[in-house]
């Protein structure tokens, strides 16, 4: 199995002082396999620390990023998925990605900024959310959140943490593709 966080949109200081320290246990060197974050991390600094939380790092540019060096869009392949992060939010925009990048998985923005995780035509689509619930146009005020994503084969389970009340909940969902981009797999 191979375990990876995902997250996006910290506004780090633009919006938000920190990520939320209830969080902090979270986003720990050593737990993970790989990182995707759909990016407006905006801090360079923050960005280098977050980079060493994995060995295998797919970091894409926000429009509000510091850090010009990342592209808008990558993939990577993890176990035997394509994971496709950009920082696309048009779901039209999101998809013609999918497409091109031939992914099981994509990790994409939304507006709002508030986590969603579902499946269509057998790929999966995930949007962490904001890791430390900045505001964005649409919403003054989201819930921090976040991913742990879980591949076993074409398997993926999604975990879901929102803070709430200064409680943190999980939820999670499993997905399975049947049919991968990559059918061969490896052990990336």
């Amino acid at each position: 199995m191979k375990r990876g966080l995902v997250f996006g949109d910290m506004f780090i200081p633009q919006r938000e002082g920190s990520i939320p320290e209830e969080f902090n246990q979270y986003f720990e060197k050593g737990v993970y396999d790989f990182i995707a974050t759909t990016g407006n991390i905006t801090s360079k600094s923050l960005a280098a620390s977050l980079k060493t939380l994995a060995k295998q790092v797919c970091m894409v540019e926000g429009g509000y990023d510091e850090d010009k060096c990342s592209e808008a869009e990558d993939t990577i392949t993890v176990g035997g998925l394509r994971i496709h992060v950009t920082s696309a939010s048009d779901m039209n925009e999101v998809k013609a990605e999918q497409l091109r990048s031939n992914s099981d998985i994509v990790v994409h923005k939304n507006g709002d900024h508030s986590p969603t995780a579902f499946q269509k035509d057998d790929r999966i689509f995930l949007s962490p959310g904001s890791a430390t619930g900045a505001f964005s146009l649409s919403t003054p005020s989201a819930v921090p959140s976040f991913m742990i994503l879980d591949i076993e084969g074409f398997a993926a389970t999604i975990y879901k943490y929102t803070l709430e009340d200064g409680e943190v909940a999980v939820t999670h969902k499993k997905f399975t593709i049947l049919n991968p981009s990559n059918p061969e797999g490896d052990d990336n």
